[in-house]
């Protein structure tokens, strides 16, 4: 897999420098041998292009301030599409430099999606708010895969554009973290991007302005890195509140120096008004730290209020103050706090989100089919079908038995022929198919050689609350080798809801053990599928089934298409052990328990 991954940030940028840095760094650190990414950033004064084994970074634009370099990324970034020639483009979106698509590329596109501005966009930007919101607004439908770090986040755009693939897929953070040694120490600490509204740094230091006359000697510590602009903002609100021998401001630190200031703080406090999924307060959680965050989205997903932290009004400094002075003095709340904070952290770690991340851009590399490809097969379809079609109509017809007064799903319709076939036996079908090519190429065949009734809906098979009907049978044909394990339990939950009481589930699909399926794995004279990642023997889709409350009814093989060799295989597949060699296809009839 050839990957174009185009953001703005990097962990390096003085003017921004923000938690999609990290997560770009680390997916490039887990990328497989096999693969290769090409980063492509917004420029900054010292800042040079790179390149080692499989990763590529290209630094795009101009380094010459914040705004110009934020404008001739915007217009130049895409550039690198015909350049680099990838199999599929990511985009980190952000509002601030939007990377927009309004026609076609002819490659697959990702976004990650780290917040939604909303009100924020004027509240923060007052007049000049209508252009992020506005960008945003248009980032989301330039999209139809969307990667989300929150899970209320992946609700709220589900609910608003229930036919795009949106998955939540949380940040990580480094391993490192849980191998240091916690001290107690005077200093409160906010580690962070230095954007004053974003972060909350005027309520802040308003509440701890109130603290500092209630509690002698408390101190604290605000690192991390922003544009000059709001460093002088905030010199001038520390000298306002007359703070500056109670607040030390902490500029461009490095990695050891983060971990250090994590580790010895009293406790970490984050106020933000808005957040993706606030990397560094699990990052003081991984170092044993108590933590008052913001009561918003993604902060409430990244700390859990009353186990290892105090949830507050992201605009009351009074709230604020009134949970720092808390953790001032109730020690055994805040020893408590710090004793869990450890055990909520390790459930993140970057390894497995690079995984899942990986593991969807190979799953929408299973729909980058195009017109072109469904026209192929409904082509082959329409005339002489193929003796490839001939065999798999037989066989999924002989595997659902559709009969008059059926209410037939058809997951991955592709081009419609299960519904095709089926409505011709008087069952009434709905086809889903995420690609918009499928389901045009199924409507024009269905309107052409179908009887009675069928619907076609592009969707999301992980997602199917867009459907509210029951059915008495639903069909996974070729379908789950494009799935991971856990789109397919996702699906397998809107299957259980869909399905009545005496409804059944059946699956057609490949056999991972045949000679052909060996052969395209190790690209042995046919071409190895890479949207095949889901490819699975009888006893791992079984476990599956069971534990997602699916009892397996029936299972059985079948052999090739081809002449001669499928009657071979017909006889060879009953032997043990080698005649797994000779199994083309699984069939599975289920039913929920």
């Amino acid at each position: 897999m050839k990957i174009l991954y185009l953001i703005y940030d990097d962990i390096n940028n003085p003017w921004c420098g923000g938690g999609g840095g990290i997560r770009c760094m680390e997916l490039a650190k887990n990328i497989p041998v096999d693969d290769s990414i090409t980063v492509v950033t917004g420029n900054y004064p010292s800042a040079k292009n790179h390149q080692e084994r499989n990763l590529k970074i290209i630094r795009c634009g101009s380094d010459k301030g914040n705004l110009i370099s934020r404008l001739t990324f915007v217009f130049s970034a895409k550039r690198y599409i015909n350049t680099e020639n990838p199999d599929i483009i990511i985009v980190s979106f952000s509002e601030l430099t939007p990377i927009l698509f309004f026609k076609k590329t002819g490659k697959p596109r990702v976004a990650i999606m780290h917040h939604i501005l909303g009100e924020h966009s004027f509240k923060k930007f007052k007049m000049l708010g209508f252009i992020p919101h506005l960008t945003q607004y248009l980032g989301v439908r330039s999209y139809d895969n969307i990667i989300v770090v929150s899970r209320e986040m992946e609700e709220k755009l589900r609910n608003r554009f229930p036919r795009k693939r949106v998955i939540f897929i949380p940040n990580g953070i480094d391993k490192k973290l849980f191998m240091s040694k916690p001290e107690s120490g005077k200093n409160i600490l906010f580690l962070g991007r230095l954007d004053i509204y974003m972060k909350g740094l005027d309520i802040l230091l308003a509440a701890f302005a109130k603290l500092s006359n209630d509690v002698q000697g408390i101190r604290l510590q605000i690192a991390g890195r922003g544009s000059t602009v709001s460093v002088q903002k905030i010199e001038k609100m520390i000298s306002s509140f007359k703070l500056q021998k109670s607040v030390q401001l902490l500029l461009n630190i490095d990695e050891q120096t983060k971990i250090e200031l994590l580790s010895r703080c009293l406790f970490f406090c984050m106020p933000s008004r808005y957040e993706g999924w606030g990397i560094a307060a699990v990052e003081a959680a991984a170092c044993s730290k108590a933590i008052i965050a913001a009561d918003i989205p993604g902060l409430r997903e990244a700390v859990k209020n009353n186990y290892n932290a105090i949830l507050v009004n992201p605009d009351s400094a009074e709230e604020l103050h009134a949970a720092m002075k808390t953790l001032v003095i109730d020690e055994g709340r805040r020893m408590k706090y710090e004793n869990n904070s450890r055990k909520w952290a390790d459930q993140f770690n970057w390894e497995k989100t690079s995984s899942d991340e990986l593991s969807f851009y190979t799953e929408v590399l299973s729909y980058k089919y195009d017109s072109s490809y469904f026209n192929g097969h409904a082509k082959n379809y329409m005339s002489e079908p193929s003796l490839f079609w001939k065999n798999r109509i037989k066989n999924i017809l002989e595997l659902i038995s559709p009969g008059d007064g059926d209410s037939i799903l058809d997951l991955g319709t592709g081009i419609g022929s299960v519904c095709i076939e089926a409505s011709g036996y008087g069952a009434r079908c709905i086809g889903v198919d995420f690609a918009e090519d499928s389901i045009k190429t199924a409507e024009d065949l269905f309107k052409k050689f179908g009887k009675g009734s069928a619907k076609f809906i592009k969707g999301d098979v992980s997602d199917l609350s867009f459907l509210d009907q029951k059915f008495n049978k639903i069909i996974c044909a070729d379908l789950i080798e494009h799935l991971s394990e856990n789109v397919f339990e996702k699906m397998l939950s809107g299957c259980r809801r869909l399905l009545n009481t005496e409804g059944r589930l059946f699956i057609y699909s490949p056999y991972p053990t045949h000679l052909i399926e060996k052969a395209k794995s190790k690209n042995l004279l046919i071409k190895k599928d890479e949207s095949h990642i889901g490819l699975n023997n009888m006893l791992n889709i079984g476990k599956v089934l069971e534990n997602n409350n699916f009892e397996v009814e029936r299972i059985y093989f079948l052999p090739t298409h081809i002449p001669v060799l499928n009657s071979i295989e017909k006889n060879l597949m009953i032997l043990p052990g080698f005649g797994n060699l000779f199994k083309r296809r699984i069939c599975i009839t289920a039913k929920p328990k």
